[in-house]
């Protein structure tokens, strides 16, 4: 089963949906860690591989909380107009 990268999904992705039409399968990787799988239609999709277990940072408590005023798509609206 091939391995593409998301980057290499997201700017080949005619090709890997070719592939897939194909009968091809791929194993889609974030910074080298299996996400997800694409797999044609109706296909039974394999458990991928868990590389790591994902684990709770004790540094999380001290991020300081932010409350959002207001409807939070007007907010978001408004931070996209700022970039």
């Amino acid at each position: 089963m091939p391995t593409i990268s998301h980057r290499e999904m997201r700017n080949n992705s005619a090709s890997v949906l070719r592939g897939v039409q194909d009968g091809e399968t791929y194993v889609v990787t974030n910074d080298g860690v299996a996400v997800a799988a694409i797999v044609p239609s109706g296909e039974h999709v394999a458990e991928l591989p868990v590389v790591r277990r994902a684990t709770a940072s004790r540094d999380i408590r001290l991020l300081a909380r932010h409350g959002i005023r207001g409807d939070v798509r007007e907010t978001l609206d408004q931070l996209r107009s700022e970039r």
